[in-house]
């Protein structure tokens, strides 16, 4: 998907429907059509069915799109590799950076502020520092009500109990 008009070699302007991001955002998709882009050898390569959606300040292209037309996407090493069906090289970034364009709204500062963790990933770690918080409550009204002190928490090892800054108050708090 990408903003730029002027990348498509066609474009069908009469297709238009909404995307909706996995922050809760939505974007007017205003076109679908073909983009022919030039790679390191030279040669020329097409990517079809390319939604032209006006919003966005950059081009982002899908993994699971690349799958689904036969590419290989590799990353080893810090470098990322993206190769046709053929398994000719299509893309080779050394330095990996997030893709998606720099932008001022919030949920994509906190992409990557979070070393551009995926949005599903950012929405578990909302909900775990809820939960951080509402345990650090749930504690101290515990130790007010009976006037002892928390010194061992089991868990259910389901993720919400894992976060750094947990395991420091715990810790912190003399709590194994």
């Amino acid at each position: 998907m990408t903003g730029s008009k002027e990348a498509f070699s066609e474009l069908d302007s009469n297709m238009t429907d909404t995307m909706k991001f996995s922050d809760g955002s939505r974007v007017a998709i205003r076109g679908r059509g073909t983009i022919i882009f030039r790679c390191q050898n030279g040669e020329h390569h097409v990517l079809m069915d390319v939604y032209y959606i006006p919003q966005l300040c950059s081009s982002i292209v899908s993994i699971g799109q690349l799958d689904e037309c036969g590419c290989e996407v590799l990353i080893e090493s810090g470098i990322l590799k993206i190769q046709d069906r053929e398994r000719r090289l299509l893309v080779k970034v050394e330095q990996l950076v997030c893709l998606a364009a720099w932008h001022t709204e919030e949920p994509w500062l906190w992409h990557a502020w979070f070393g551009h963790l995926s949005f599903d990933a950012l929405g578990r770690l909302e909900k775990m520092d809820e939960a951080v918080e509402a345990i650090k409550k749930f504690k101290a009204r515990v130790e007010a009500e009976s006037d002892k002190k928390l010194r061992v928490l089991r868990t259910n090892h389901s993720g919400e109990f894992t976060s750094v800054e947990f395991a420091a108050y715990y810790v912190g708090q003399g709590v194994v």
